[in-house]
């Protein structure tokens, strides 16, 4: 009750309570605090007491009564003239240095921008298109006010991968300071695969003029502002005829106002209010509060970690996942459900808090921390639920055979194990199944005891241990890969696993449209997958993207964000190429936006099974236990409109036909 109780004022007082002394508070340090603290509490007034004494040093406007009803004469200054209202504006949530697609900033508060890198815009191109030159980039700035703001460019060659993608701001350039600057990059063969990737930030707040911004060969400039889709109109103001760039003092319209306060009966008969906004000059807050003492946690327990990182997450996805509000009816239930198991862990585990985030459906996520023990191995097999048998699939163990279905492991039904490792992925069901037969195979003991059904007789075996690294080699590549080919003379077969990006348009330009291209992106793509499409289709056929079809929460109240499909239906498109995208429960993210965009211009089917379900750019929460949670942070909709909605689902096959 009183963890509860504890974690719903922490969400609100972190994340929307506006005071700039509550700004400089490590937050990871208080919920371990909190925790601490509050789960010795044994009385109403005992708890009072404690959260008077961890909130109101570091929020003085926040008070914990009684009484229903709260005082704003405490937070109004006598003489409010030339004040300005502060409060809490989200565009998605900030979370640090891997969060620079979504900011959090307070309104008129500038400073809360300084020492982070905002994207003014970005511009991603295929380095297959460039093999062989020596590329400069060249940005021209000027006016630069004031002299504090700086303002990076980079140009660099990166990895399709996800870190890659989401830590793009972390380099040290040389910064502009109205001047001309260049920076060089050159691509080799071996580069094919990678993405030129151009960004232009800054640090701190102000403006500039961006004169131009453009990429050359020696011979052939490349408009690099020109080929952005647009700039980070959350963050900055754009003035179109001058190219003068400001940050904005006001990310949007809405904001809350002095006088509205948050009052939770967080329990019986204890009210916690906990205003939305304040008054603020240009030096301060108003009423000031003290600065927070450091906390003390040399004697925080395993357990206490757990509890911490639990109320972190739960409150992040509460108040700021794009997709809480369609998957989840009793957020609370799973936080309370999650507190239980964390009783019943004899050691630090974060698979309370996986069972939880499973509830969400939400393929992006990932939970790690070094305090989670990691001392396993693989059983030396591959194996697919099928129908509620696990059968193997393949085997490094000769005692093991294909074939074989597995009854029992050390006594325990395998089943049962494996529908208790289903319950710790977040995804669609068809994700769920994919990632729990991999967790299922993990082994913690050297050697465990398999019953097995083989040829209608039990057979008992002793499976070892293998190491991660072998079964990485041996079990975890798919035996049934095929390299790109011409099948026959109608059907060309390209495998992105595989092939480059250079073989697959090598490959393609021998095409005609009457031939059949099966593309499968089962196993992933060595290169964005998103640029086969101008070799598979006529430029002319690959549409604009909807308007509208990505969307990032706008919180400023502490409520559940709810993103509403707006997108009308659209007729399915004739087909108009013979292109099967060949799909499976892997394949997320940028893959479906690629294979939905395809089915929205009617230049590709799909075959194979359905996709993860789960689409939209990831951001990151820092846990107290030193971790990290991945979340998705933006909602995605179908070009198609409701009817082509995935997430939780997936993308179905045969769509298109």
């Amino acid at each position: 009750m009183y963890l509860k109780a504890f974690s719903d004022v922490y969400g609100v007082v972190r994340w929307f309570y506006p005071g700039d002394e509550a700004q400089d508070v490590d937050w990871n340090a208080l919920a371990l605090e909190g925790v601490r603290k509050v789960d010795s509490v044994n009385s109403k007034e005992e708890f009072q007491s404690v959260m008077t004494e961890l909130f109101c040093p570091i929020a003085s406007g926040v008070v914990f009564s009684s009484n229903p009803v709260y005082d704003d004469s405490r937070i109004i200054p006598e003489d409010t003239a030339g004040l300005k209202e502060i409060a809490w504006q989200h565009y998605g949530v900030d979370l640090g240095k891997w969060s620079n697609s979504y900011v959090s900033k307070r309104t008129y508060r500038n400073q809360d921008s300084q020492g982070l890198n905002r994207l003014v815009f970005e511009v991603t191109l295929s380095a297959a298109d460039y093999i062989g030159d020596d590329l400069t980039l060249s940005v021209d700035i000027e006016n630069m006010k004031p002299s504090s703001l700086k303002v990076y460019a980079k140009v660099s060659l990166d990895v399709n991968d996800a870190d890659t993608y989401i830590n793009f701001c972390e380099f040290v350039p040389d910064y502009l300071v109205g001047e001309d600057y260049q920076q060089s990059v050159s691509i080799g063969r071996e580069d094919s695969n990678k993405l030129i990737r151009i960004g232009v930030f800054t640090e701190g707040t102000g403006e500039f003029i961006l004169n131009s911004c453009t990429l050359s060969n020696g011979s052939k400039y490349v408009d690099v502002l020109g080929l952005s889709q647009s700039l980070n109109q959350t963050v900055y103001d754009y003035y179109d005829q001058s190219h003068r760039i400001r940050t904005k003092d006001i990310l949007f319209d809405d904001h809350s106002h002095v006088g509205e306060v948050r009052s939770i009966e967080i329990i019986d008969g204890l009210f916690a209010h906990i205003p939305l906004a304040l008054y603020g000059n240009e030096e301060h807050t108003f009423p000031l509060a003290a600065q927070p003492s450091s906390y003390d946690l040399s004697d925080t327990s395993e357990q206490d970690m757990m509890l911490a990182d639990l109320i972190v997450t739960w409150n992040v996805i509460k108040y700021f996942h794009p997709y809480i509000s369609d998957e989840v009816e009793d957020w609370d239930g799973c936080l309370v459900r999650a507190f239980e198991e964390v009783g019943e862990c004899s050691r630090y585990s974060l698979d309370p808090l996986r069972r939880m985030m499973a509830n969400v459906n939400d393929a992006h996520f990932v939970a790690n921390s070094p305090k989670e023990v990691k001392d396993y191995g693989f059983l030396p097999v591959r194996v697919r639920n099928a129908n509620g048998k696990i059968c193997v699939v393949r085997s490094i163990d000769e005692a093991i055979r294909p074939g074989d279905e597995i009854m029992l492991v050390d006594g325990r039904k395998a089943i049962d194990l494996y529908e208790e490792c289903e319950q710790l992925v977040s995804g669609s069901p068809q994700y769920k199944r994919y990632v729990a037969e991999q967790i299922w195979l993990r082994q913690y003991v050297p050697e465990q005891t398999l019953v097995l059904m083989r040829d209608g007789e039990e057979v008992a075996v002793s499976a070892r241990k293998v190491e991660r690294s072998e079964f990485v080699e041996r079990l975890l590549p798919d035996e049934n890969l095929n390299n790109s080919r011409w099948i026959n003379k109608d059907t060309l077969y390209l495998n992105t696993a595989l092939s480059d990006l250079q073989e697959i348009k090598e490959l393609l330009s021998m095409r005609n449209e009457s031939q059949t291209v099966l593309i499968d992106i089962r196993n992933g793509s060595r290169f964005l997958l998103m640029n086969i499409l101008p070799y598979i289709a006529d430029k002319a056929d690959l549409l604009p993207f909807r308007a509208g079809i990505s969307r990032i929460p706008k919180v400023f109240i502490p409520q559940t964000p709810v993103i509403k499909d707006t997108l009308e239906n659209i007729d399915v498109p004739v087909l108009k190429y013979d292109n099967v995208f060949i799909t499976g429960p892997m394949n997320y993210s940028h893959d479906e936006e690629v294979v939905d965009y395809a089915l929205y211009c009617g230049i590709a089917t799909t075959a194979g099974e359905p996709t993860a379900g789960c689409n939209g750019r990831i951001n990151r929460i820092p846990l107290p236990s030193g971790g990290a949670v991945y979340f998705t942070g933006t909602k995605v909709f179908s070009s198609l409109g409701p009817q082509g909605y995935y997430y939780g689902k997936g993308i179905s096959v045969g769509r298109g036909r």
